[in-house]
């Protein structure tokens, strides 16, 4: 919460308390890294650096504002789509935070307050982790837990009609 140590070191920290609190075997901490979903969001984490580090999801954003031209719908629309195929992809936070200073830029050159698309920016990156099976955390560890108990894996894009129809129905609701 202070913001002074690194999130992956207060994760590590906690495991190492939890063995030698003897409240955890050495199976037990190891037992979780080797489960899919766990891998599947890791992997998920390092899609996520590589797509912002490379500049595609700042590409993505800057060709938002010009598709947009001077139209607010237009621009709450294709933020929403952007952040939207992006999260599908990537984590949402990740997909909202690289995506949020051409999406700022945009509606501050079209004289737009900041205001109006920050929440179809949110919005957009939360629907859009409907619209694949590593879209989201949660449907990667139900899909696990239905692997668990014998049933057949989703595939990556069984979500995405769903998917597809909630965020249609966000965009037009926020436009």
């Amino acid at each position: 919460a202070s913001g002074k140590f690194e999130f992956d070191h207060i994760v590590l920290g906690v495991l190492v308390a939890l063995y030698f609190g003897r409240l955890v075997t050495v199976d037990d901490l190891f037992r979780g890294f080797s489960n899919r979903a766990v891998i599947t969001i890791a992997s998920v984490y390092v899609i996520s650096a590589g797509v912002a580090r490379t500049g595609v999801a700042y590409a993505v954003g800057q060709q938002i504002g010009r598709l947009a031209g001077n139209s607010e719908a237009a621009l709450i629309a294709l933020t929403m789509v952007g952040a939207g195929v992006l999260s599908a992809f990537m984590s949402n936070i990740g997909a909202a935070a690289v995506m949020l200073p051409t999406i700022v830029a945009a509606a501050r050159s079209m004289n737009i307050p900041v205001s109006r698309v920050l929440l179809p920016l949110s919005y957009g990156a939360l629907m859009g982790g409907m619209l694949t099976l590593v879209g989201t955390p949660s449907n990667l560890l139900v899909n696990g837990v239905m692997i668990a108990n014998g049933y057949e894996s989703f595939g990556l894009f069984e979500f995405t009609p769903f998917g597809v129809a909630v965020l249609g129905a966000g965009i037009v609701v926020m436009v």
